[in-house]
């Protein structure tokens, strides 16, 4: 199983840092835009079929066995509340600030030049969702359930990592940090591999 999780963290980091490349890639030339919101939303659709078929009825699942007594869909409440705070958060507050920016400049007001939070708050979330995911497949101990959960984590990791590199592009991040903020967050998943693991080995 050690051999194993190494590769699976080998594989998944490279997974990871080629999703990045290719968004890198796409920035360049002439339609790269269209390449760019094309490969977004591929992304999009690969995350919100996750959501929607895998991860949101194991989360119903397990709001059931936690409160038994209760019916009503909560989980699916809490999905919704989370979109939309997502979405409120990306079209209203990030819009409306570089909206208030663009006014400032045009009357003459000097504006400390800042990229936008949007793609830092992206690589945040991405991040924790990676590190949760490396955990899980790193505290499974038998072959094939380890053998679900990285074909799981591979299929969007890759999304993921393009997502956050389209994301870093429209943010304005310059290359230096747009490679540093990929590697990191290409290293997530690998991590919590390494923490699941540990955490086995110290519990048995």
């Amino acid at each position: 199983m050690l051999v194993y999780k190494l590769v699976a963290v080998a594989a998944i980091f490279l997974t990871g840092i080629i999703g990045g490349i290719i968004s890198k890639r796409m920035g360049r030339g002439k339609g790269s835009g269209t390449w760019l919101s094309l490969g977004n939303a591929l992304s999009g659709g690969v995350f919100l079929g996750a959501g929607l078929l895998h991860m949101l009825p194991d989360a119903a699942e397990g709001m059931g066995d936690l409160l038994p007594g209760m019916d009503f869909p909560l989980a699916f409440l809490l999905a919704g509340v989370g979109f939309a705070f997502v979405l409120f958060m990306e079209r209203v507050l990030f819009t409306a600030h570089a909206q208030l920016e663009g006014l400032q400049r045009a009357e003459g007001v000097a504006v400390q030049e800042s990229a936008t939070v949007y793609p830092y708050v992206l690589a945040l979330v991405l991040s924790v969702h990676s590190i949760f995911a490396g955990v899980a497949l790193g505290v499974e101990s038998t072959l094939l359930g380890s053998l679900a959960i990285f074909i799981a984590i591979v299929a969007h990791k890759g999304s993921a990592a393009f997502a956050l590199g389209v994301g870093l592009i429209r943010g304005g991040v310059v290359s230096g940090r747009f490679w540093r903020i990929l590697i990191l967050f290409a290293c997530m998943t690998p991590l919590g591999i390494i923490l699941g693991a540990v955490f086995t080995e110290m519990l048995t």
